[in-house]
């Protein structure tokens, strides 16, 4: 059993909670809802049950942190989560920024709670829909207006993706990434769909 909550453990445990989802869940929630949320509980009860044998307690919302782990009641761990789709990213509002700058936000919030050997993340879940989505489904699929203009201008999943990721990856040059990489969410309404994920430590 750990001791110490390290990179590695923040990195497999992430990979972990794919695996936690049913066939096809994961797109039908990321392509519904606001995907932070439910990869946030699922990624809490992945920590939970990996740490169940140890003194570290795992906590969801604590003091309005998205994960804690907690040792001898001081946080050891805090993990700050924000999402946005991958068309947020290539659109001319530059609405990732925004998303990026509210990551920045939460970090310092946690940063008010550390203590000096508090390890701090913050992680960005993309959305990224493989096909445009058909107009019957708008209200069901939520953005759809900004999905299909990115197919539009862009043509295909691998150009939007392409791009999107070239763009958050400039936001986060100089910082301390550990890990970054794709999560093959599965199938919702006849669309593929993918949740691309960084990692950053403070």
């Amino acid at each position: 059993m750990p001791k110490k909550i390290t990179n590695e453990i923040i990195n497999n445990s992430l990979k972990q909670t794919i695996k936690e989802f049913s066939k096809n869940e994961l797109a039908f929630l990321a392509l519904t809802t606001k995907i932070e949320l439910p990869l946030r509980d699922r990624w809490a009860y992945v920590l939970f049950n990996k740490l169940s044998k140890t003194d570290f307690i795992v906590s969801r919302e604590w003091k309005r942190t998205d994960i804690a782990i907690i040792r001898k009641g001081k946080p050891v761990t805090l993990i700050e989560i924000k999402a946005l789709y991958t068309f947020d990213a290539i659109s001319s509002k530059g609405n990732y920024k925004k998303r990026i700058c509210y990551l920045k936000d939460d970090e310092k919030k946690a940063s008010r709670l550390a203590f000096k050997d508090t390890e701090i993340y913050t992680v960005l879940f993309a959305t990224h829909p493989l096909a445009s989505v058909p107009r019957k489904l708008e209200g069901v699929i939520k953005y759809v207006p900004g999905i299909n203009r990115a197919f539009i201008k862009h043509q295909n999943a691998n150009s939007i993706k392409k791009i999107a990721v070239n763009k958050i990856n400039e936001e986060f040059k100089g910082k301390n990434l550990i890990a970054k990489g794709t999560l093959k969410a599965g199938s919702a309404f006849g669309i593929q769909t993918e949740v691309i994920y960084w990692i950053l430590h403070k």
